[in-house]
């Protein structure tokens, strides 16, 4: 026979694991759809203090702000260095 207390537990259990799976923007009570993080760009980007190139993922929205600043795309041209090219790594290389 199973107790009081353990039926309670059971039952509790049961309603805590059910809730776990329901998104909460359904228990907000909202229609919208989960949002979408925005896509992601690589870019080539110069680090001043170091005087060195990293590759970065930034926003997709953020690329042209980047570029008008000095940063590059991978296998594009490196701003400042003409005959280089960046490789796959953000490396500059010559043509």
């Amino acid at each position: 026979m199973i107790s009081r207390i353990t039926k309670i537990t059971i039952a509790t259990a049961a309603v805590a694991a059910t809730m776990v799976s329901i998104p909460s923007a359904v228990l907000a009570g909202s229609n919208r759809p989960p949002t979408t993080p925005p896509a992601k760009t690589s870019i080539c980007h110069y680090d001043k203090t170091a005087g060195t190139w990293s590759r970065i993922s930034v926003s997709s929205q953020s690329v042209a702000q980047h570029m008008k600043h000095g940063d590059g795309l991978p296998g594009g041209a490196v701003p400042g260095q003409t005959g280089n090219i960046f490789d796959a790594s953000c490396v500059p290389t010559p043509l």
